[in-house]
C-alpha cells in the first residue's frame, strides 16, 4: 500500500539496497492501542530531520534506500497479516538479498519477520519487556508471547535482552532455564553503555549475521512516552544509540525493526521523531557507500 516516502524522498528502485516497509498492525495491544498509525507518524517526522549521521560519520545519500510502502494489514486477522508481512520479507530480503528495516505497529510483527533467522543469526532485542509469555489474555500471539513463538523455531541461545526490566515469573523462569543472555537497564545503569557495547560486539563475532528488533518502550517513558506499554526506568537516547551502532558497525545487521511507537499518546509527536532518528542513523550503516 502506498504512503509517503521516508525522508520525503523516494529514489529508483533499482538504485538502492536498502528497502523500508511499514506494518501497521495493531490487533492484540493491551494498554494503549493506536500503534497502527505509528509507519506513517514515523514517515512524517523523517521528513523534518537532518541526513547527516555523527553514529555512522556519514551523510545517507538519497538513492541509498526505497520506501516500499505499507503492507496491507487485514483488520480482526493478526495470522493473514503476519503472512502477508512474511511473503514480502522473503521477496525483499530473500530472493532481492536487501537489507530491511521494518516500521511497526505492534511487536507481534516480529513473527512475520522470522524467516531473516537462521542459525547463523543473532536476534538482539532491545525491548523493556521479554515478551517470553507463553498465553496472554486466552491468546497464543500477541505482543507479550512474540519472542516465546519465535523461539519455538529459533535456538535460544542466539538470542539477546536488551534494555530489559519487566519480566513475570513465568518468563523469569523460561530466561533461566533457556540460558538466554540478558543485559538488563540496571545492568547499563551500574556498568556503563561501553561494556555492554563490547560485550555485545563479542557476541556477534560467533554469528555471520544479526537481526535487530527495537521496540521503542526499551527507552524511558520521559524519553518515548509515546508507546503501547511505557515501563519506567529505561535507557536514555545517547546510551540506545551507542548500543545500536556497537552491532551496527560489523557490517553484520540484515535487518532491523522498529516498533511499539503509538502516536496517540505520544506528546508533541516526541517518540515518532526519536523512532525516525533511530533509522535515519541505521541507514549510514546499512546503505552501502558508492
Amino acid at each position: 500500500m502506498q504512503t509517503r516516502p521516508f525522508g520525503g524522498y523516494n529514489p529508483p528502485r533499482n538504485n538502492t539496497s536498502v528497502s523500508i516497509l511499514g506494518v501497521p498492525l495493531d490487533e492484540t495491544s493491551s494498554l494503549n492501542p493506536g500503534t497502527r498509525f505509528a509507519p506513517e507518524s514515523i514517515r512524517k517526522a523523517s521528513e523534518s530531520l537532518e541526513w547527516y549521521s555523527y553514529t555512522g560519520d556519514r551523510a545517507i545519500p538519497e538513492n541509498g534506500y526505497y520506501d516500499e510502502g505499507d503492507i496491507l494489514a487485514k483488520p480482526g486477522d493478526v495470522l493473514e497479516t503476519l503472512k502477508r508481512l512474511e511473503k514480502a520479507v522473503e521477496e525483499i530480503a530473500l530472493k532481492e538479498k536487501r537489507k530491511i528495516i521494518v516500521l511497526g505497529g505492534e511487536h507481534t510483527i516480529l513473527y512475520g519477520t522470522k524467516r531473516l533467522l537462521d542459525d547463523k543469526t543473532l536476534l538482539v532485542v532491545f525491548d523493556a519487556h521479554a515478551d517470553l509469555r507463553d498465553e496472554y489474555l486466552n491468546s497464543k500471539l500477541n505482543h507479550a508471547t512474540v519472542l516465546r513463538r519465535v523461539l519455538e523455531e529459533f535456538p535460544s541461545e542466539n538470542v539477546v535482552l536488551v534494555g530489559t526490566r519487566a519480566l513475570s515469573s513465568e518468563e523469569e523462569a523460561f530466561v533461566r532455564e533457556n540460558q538466554i543472555r540478558v543485559f538488563t537497564s540496571r545492568r547499563l545503569w551500574s556498568y556503563g553503555t561501553h561494556e555492554v557495547s563490547q560485550k555485545l560486539k563479542a557476541v556477534s563475532r560467533d554469528f555471520s549475521k544479526v537481526y535487530i528488533s527495537l521496540d521503542m518502550d526499551v527507552l524511558d517513558p520521559s524519553y518515548a512516552p509515546g508507546v503501547g506499554t511505557p515501563e519506567p526506568l529505561g535507557l536514555d537516547p545517547h546510551s540506545l544509540m551507542a548500543l545500536l551502532g556497537s552491532l551496527l558497525s560489523t557490517g553484520k545487521v540484515v535487518g532491523l525493526d522498529v516498533v511499539e511507537t503509538n502516536p496517540l499518546t505520544d506528546s508533541s509527536n516526541i517518540t515518532s521523531f526519536l523512532a525516525a532518528k533511530i533509522v535515519i542513523e541505521a541507514l549510514a550503516f546499512l546503505v552501502e557507500k558508492k
